[in-house]
Parts: structure tokens; C-alpha cells; sequence
């Protein structure tokens, strides 16, 4: 996969893993077929190859059992690995599920705490890789509003007249100039279209 996404020009560098945690315990817990070492080297493997492969995760926080000391460990891994798109969510019980009946169910202020704590962070790094994307250029063959990203800035609609000027079949070059500071992601940047 690695290979194929470095490789092959119509494969867009970027990667979705829905990883839900980093915490070994936890993992197992959730039935997940990975520890956090597997993960780390994972995200290593596609950086080292793909230096600049766009990722993307999900999280939960506050799954039963969860400690401050496995939030801690899932805020030092995101702000090692900066990864460039993160969902997080609360955990919330479903009925008849293995975990509705699990031990210490963690409370839901509790959960919004951990919540805030690691998006603050995680806006914290977004914002940093948005700006090294400012005066970035890029190309981009698919329809903007059918396929939004390119193979190497992500996510990047034009806005206003410039929706009109891209076909599926049009190759447009654009620049990023402007990005929403508090987005997570560069797909709410401004771009410049020039061909």
C-alpha cells in the first residue's frame, strides 16, 4: 500500500486509519488487532516513504476504564506525530455491546475536558501545518467539488468565480495564500488559480 500510494500518480498521498487509541490496554479493550508500538512504526513507515502523505485518524476519548495517565500518553503521541487530520470523539455507550457493561465508566465532564484538552493541541499542530502550505503551489486534475484533494496539499477548494474555471478534464495550478486559523485542515484555505 505504502508503495502503491508513493508511487502511482493517480493515488492521492493521503491515508485515513481509524487508529481510536494509542494506549495498548485500551486498544485491547476495544478489540483492536494493534498496539500503540505497531501504530508509531506504522505512521513512521508512511512518513519515511511518503514524506508528504497527508494523514488523517480518528480518536475516542473516555472509553470505560480510560485514565489520565492513557490521555496523557495519547496527547504526547499527537503531538510527536502531528498527524494532519484528527477526529476526536467521546466515547458513549451502546446498548448490548461488550462495553456498555465494562467497569469504570468514565463521566461525561470528564470526557469533555480530555475532548478540549487534545483538540487544543491538535488545532495547535493543524495550524502549523497549514502555514508551511502558504505560497505552496500544487496541481490538480479531478473536479473540485467532486474530488477535493490533490496529491500533495490535501484538501483545497477554490472559492467564488474560480469554481467555474475547473472541469474534471482542466488542469489548473493553485497556490495557497490564505488559511481559517482555527481550521483543522486546509480545505477551508483560500487559493489562487492561475494556468
Amino acid at each position: 500500500l505504502i508503495a502503491a500510494i508513493r508511487d502511482l500518480p493517480k493515488v492521492v498521498k493521503y491515508i485515513d486509519i481509524p487508529l481510536q487509541h494509542i494506549n495498548d490496554r485500551l486498544l485491547s479493550a476495544m478489540r483492536r488487532e494493534t498496539d500503540g508500538e505497531w501504530i508509531r512504526n506504522l505512521v513512521r513507515k508512511f512518513r519515511k516513504a511518503i514524506p508528504e502523505i497527508t494523514i488523517r485518524s480518528t480518536f475516542i476519548v473516555g472509553f470505560p476504564g480510560e485514565t489520565e495517565s492513557d490521555v496523557e500518553e495519547l496527547y504526547c503521541f499527537l503531538k510527536e506525530f502531528k498527524l494532519d487530520r484528527v477526529g476526536m470523539f467521546t466515547y458513549s455507550i451502546e446498548p448490548k455491546t461488550p462495553s456498555e457493561r465494562m467497569p469504570d465508566q468514565v463521566p461525561e465532564e470528564t470526557k469533555r475536558v480530555r475532548l478540549d484538552r487534545l483538540m487544543q493541541l491538535q488545532q495547535g499542530a493543524a495550524e502549523g501545518l497549514n502555514q508551511r502550505m502558504l505560497g505552496r503551489a500544487t496541481e490538480r486534475r479531478e473536479r473540485w467539488l467532486w474530488c477535493r484533494r490533490t496529491r500533495d496539499v490535501g484538501n483545497v477548494k477554490p472559492t467564488g468565480q474560480h469554481e467555474r474555471d475547473c472541469s474534471r478534464s482542466h488542469l489548473a495550478k493553485q497556490r495557497v495564500v490564505h488559511y481559517h486559523a482555527h481550521s483543522p485542515a486546509v480545505h477551508l484555505a483560500r487559493v489562487r488559480l492561475f494556468v
